[in-house]
């Protein structure tokens, strides 16, 4: 049975009435769990309100946030406790019967929750990485933020970005408790109402996927007049002509969307020949497999030395851009020119990358003028063994590619 959504038509970013001197948290969900929350022609979330005291808007269906295929839920209270008072009846709502809140993520353990919040950049710029790790030592929530700005371009009033967090079902209420505090400080903003009352959720123009037809992103400011060279990735094959290297085979882990690794496969040929001009073995993972708590799937290179490993994997990764039109990982670009990266690292490396208080990754920071983040999460879960392992995350500029993985190379 259809349910009836409270949403407004159109695909542009739109206002909704202004509640001027209201704390205002905006949720992302996956389908199904939106529809738990509204219930039969909005019978659960009318309910929700009304036991919270809080105004709810929730997304239409089909209407997602950019680069994810999630609804936003915006909650509007008049206080910071009311607000999180209504996130926690909401999660109650979704997790009542399964005992995890999912996201849009395969795999989540029982007891456990993958949520996505979205702040205004002042809020978000708040949480520095000190922050978050004292939040997470607190409620054992990991939480990272993701560097993509919406809209992309110049910062607007509704500029905003996204909180990703994961962890114990019980600790999310806290977690967001501390995430929602600095927004009762900055309603006062003039920007705030505007931010408040703005939704960038969209109808996707088509839909791309497995065997369908992929359509590239829309042009940004300065895109049209670009000839391409901004948009690959220097080193591959060429940086091996005339070289002898004395190292010895390096194995390296990538993960990628969905549809970045079903472009591999149908393009067997394209890695074929990668393969043989930089001596690497290419392992994409079957379709459907996805790498735990994620909707990535790994991509295992392995070549003859550590220079061919990360040449055939640059290769790889203009391929990409070429067909696709960007180097994403799922994440939506912040601008033109930019992309991202996914590393898995051996958890007893991780420190290599990290250094005392984070002088390595500063390092890194600044070498490769990317943003990079150390993921928490070890997998398997349990005490660190040889076969733990850990996601390094890289978001920047295309010609910094080269460099991140040369690094990570090293570790």
């Amino acid at each position: 049975m259809k349910r009836g959504a409270d949403g407004d038509a159109g695909g542009e970013a739109r206002k909704r009435p202004s509640r001027s001197g209201q704390v205002t948290l905006k949720l992302l969900f996956a389908e199904d769990e939106a529809e738990i929350i509204l219930g039969i022609a909005g019978s659960t979330m009318q309910l929700l309100e009304s036991m919270a005291n809080c105004k709810m808007k929730l997304s239409k269906e089909g209407e997602y946030y950019p680069g994810t295929s999630l609804r936003e839920l915006v909650l509007h209270a008049a206080s910071v406790e009311a607000v999180v008072n209504a996130v926690q009846q909401s999660l109650n709502q979704v997790g009542g019967d399964s005992g995890r809140i999912s996201g849009g993520e395969p795999n989540v353990e029982p007891g456990g929750a993958r949520l996505k919040a979205v702040l205004p950049v002042d809020a978000a710029r708040a949480l520095d990485e000190n922050n978050l790790k004292t939040i997470e030592n607190a409620t054992g929530v990991a939480m990272q933020l993701l560097p993509q700005v919406q809209p992309p371009g110049a910062r607007v009033d509704s500029s905003e970005q996204v909180l990703s967090l994961r962890g114990p079902l019980q600790g999310m209420q806290f977690a967001l408790s501390a995430v929602a505090t600095p927004l009762g400080q900055l309603i006062g903003e003039a920007w705030f109402s505007t931010w408040a009352s703005t939704s960038h959720c969209r109808t996707p123009v088509a839909a791309s996927g497995f065997g369908g037809s992929l359509t590239l992103p829309p042009k940004l400011p300065g895109q049209e007049h670009s000839n391409g060279s901004d948009m690959k990735i220097p080193g591959g094959v060429a940086s091996l002509i005339g070289k002898t290297s004395a190292t010895g085979w390096l194995l390296m882990k990538m993960l990628f969307s969905a549809e970045e690794a079903a472009f591999l496969r149908r393009n067997r040929d394209a890695l074929e020949g990668i393969k043989q001009a930089c001596h690497t073995e290419f392992l994409v993972v079957p379709e459907g497999e996805y790498y735990p708590g994620t909707v990535l799937q790994e991509v295992v290179v392995n070549g003859k030395s550590a220079e061919g490993t990360v040449a055939g994997i640059i290769e790889a990764c203009n391929k990409i851009i070429e067909g696709l039109g960007q180097l994403s990982v799922g994440d939506q670009r912040q601008e033109f020119g930019t992309a991202s990266l996914k590393i898995i690292i051996p958890s007893k490396a991780t420190n290599s990358v990290l250094g005392t208080g984070g002088q390595n990754v500063a390092q890194i920071r600044r070498q490769t003028k990317m943003h990079v983040h150390v993921e928490s999460t070890i997998l398997p879960q349990g005490p660190v063994t040889d076969t733990s392992e850990q996601i390094v995350s890289f978001y920047g500029p295309i010609p910094s590619v080269q460099t991140a993985l040369s690094l990570m190379a090293d570790v």
